[in-house]
């Protein structure tokens, strides 16, 4: 195993490398960081043709989603919702299906912030932040050559009034 206390300091928020193979609708996922409580729960992974817990993955297990309405989800926490400069990142092997982003994130409301990474349907990728309900700031790569047969590295960084950078 890892040494959670050692390798991921109290500025980690989270991270799952989805390696473990919960049931649907069951928590498993383990935050690796041991600072939070935000384990994941895989959700309409049941049912789905290409979609399960237990795939292959870069280094070691991971998920496959369909594109389409798989999610992985945690806790509405604080601790997972950082109000001064964020970096946000995920591995994927993919796009979406929809119009969405197929990617890493939490949704704001209510004064809270809202954040998202990842490829969409249109060969882009996309980091958004969502500062309230009202305030919204987006960057955008295009004219990409998402194949979905190699895994990508995404990375968004926001650092507030300053900058938003993929």
């Amino acid at each position: 195993g890892q040494d959670a206390t050692n390798v991921w300091d109290s500025s980690y928020m989270g991270v799952w490398h989805l390696d473990e193979t919960p049931a649907n609708d069951a928590a498993g996922h383990i935050d690796s960081t041991s600072n939070t409580t935000n384990d994941g729960t895989p959700t309409n992974f049941a049912g789905s043709s290409g979609s399960t817990t237990d795939a292959t993955g870069k280094i070691s297990g991971a998920d496959e989603f369909d594109g389409s309405d798989d999610v992985v989800s945690t806790s509405t926490d604080a601790s997972i919702k950082p109000t001064g400069a964020m970096t946000v990142e995920m591995w994927g092997k993919g796009v979406s299906s929809s119009t969405s982003i197929a990617g890493v994130g939490t949704a704001g409301a209510s004064g809270t912030r809202g954040y998202m990474v990842g490829p969409d349907n249109a060969d882009r990728v996309l980091f958004g932040i969502a500062e309230d309900s009202t305030t919204q700031v987006t960057a955008v790569v295009t004219g990409l050559s998402l194949t979905g047969t190699v895994f990508e590295h995404y990375v968004g960084v926001y650092s507030p009034s300053t900058y938003l950078r993929i």
